[in-house]
C-alpha cells in the first residue's frame, strides 16, 4: 500500500515547536480545532482498541477531543445514522431497538474487530506537526521565498491562491487539480485558516506546482525505506 504524507507551502528553513493533531478525526470531518481551544484530557482506561491505540501516541501530542467521544457523543452519532438509514434496508446487527448501553458496547465492539482484523494493537499516526529538530524533507520552489515541505512545518501560512498542485505530465496520468483536506470538505481556499491547508498525496510519484506565468516545478517524493526489504544493485546484462 502506498504511503502519504502531508505537504505544505511554507517560509524556508524553521520548524514547529507547537505539535497539533491531524485534521483527520474519528468522528469528525471538521478540520482540526483552534490552538486556543483545550482539548479535555486522555482518559485513563480505554473502551475499545482503538482508543488503546491512541493512549499509545505519546502525551506531547494533542489529540481530538473526537478520538474519545462521550457516552452522549457516541449516542448522537448513532442516532444521525439512525436518521440517515431512515426507510431504508438496515442491518439488524447494526439497528435495532436496545438500550443506548448496548449500541455503544457493539459499537466499541466494531473497532475492536477492525484492530483484530488488522493484527494489531497500534496504528501509522500522520499528518501532526513534527517538533522542533524532527527531520522533514523540502523541496525549494524557483523564484519564491516559499518551499513544499513534507511532513507539515507548523507555520502560520498557506499556499498562494494561484498555486496549484497536481500530478505531473506522463503518459496514462490525467490532469487534474488535487485539492487539499479543506476544500473537499467544502471550504474555500480564501477561508482556511492560515497554517492549516494540508493536502493528502502518495509516495514514489512525481507531482507539478502550477503557477501563473512560470514554467510547472516538477518534483517527486522519494520512497519510504522498508526494512529488510531486498534493493536492487548494480550490474551488467
Amino acid at each position: 500500500m502506498p504511503k502519504h504524507c502531508k505537504i505544505r507551502a511554507s517560509s524556508q528553513h524553521r520548524a514547529s515547536s507547537q505539535p497539533r493533531a491531524s485534521s483527520q478525526s474519528r468522528a469528525s470531518s471538521q478540520p482540526r480545532t483552534s490552538s486556543t481551544h483545550k482539548a479535555r484530557p486522555r482518559p485513563i482506561t480505554p473502551r475499545d482498541k482503538f482508543e488503546a491505540a491512541c493512549l499509545k501516541i505519546h502525551a506531547t501530542w494533542r489529540l481530538p477531543d473526537s478520538f474519545f467521544p462521550t457516552d452522549a457523543e457516541i449516542d448522537a452519532e448513532l442516532a444521525a445514522i439512525d436518521a440517515e438509514n431512515a426507510g431504508e434496508d438496515i442491518n439488524p446487527e447494526t439497528f435495532q431497538h436496545s438500550s443506548s448501553e448496548e449500541r455503544r458496547a457493539r459499537y466499541h465492539q466494531s473497532w475492536d474487530r477492525i484492530f483484530d482484523a488488522a493484527g494489531q494493537d497500534t496504528m501509522e499516526v500522520w499528518g501532526m506537526k513534527p517538533r522542533s529538530g524532527d527531520p522533514i524533507q523540502l523541496v525549494s520552489v524557483p523564484g519564491s521565498p516559499l518551499s513544499i515541505r513534507v511532513w507539515d512545518s507548523g507555520l502560520k501560512l498557506n499556499s498562494p491562491a494561484t498555486w496549484t498542485l497536481r500530478p505531473a505530465n506522463q503518459t496514462g496520468v490525467f490532469d487534474y487539480v488535487i485539492l487539499s483536506r479543506e476544500e473537499m470538505f467544502g471550504f474555500e481556499k480564501k477561508d482556511i485558516p492560515a497554517g492549516e491547508e494540508r493536502f493528502d498525496i502518495k509516495r514514489v510519484v512525481t507531482y507539478a506546482l502550477r503557477r501563473p506565468q512560470q514554467d510547472d516545478l516538477i518534483f517527486e517524493l522519494p520512497a519510504k525505506p522498508i526494512t529488510g526489504a531486498v534493493q536492487p544493485r548494480d550490474g551488467f546484462a
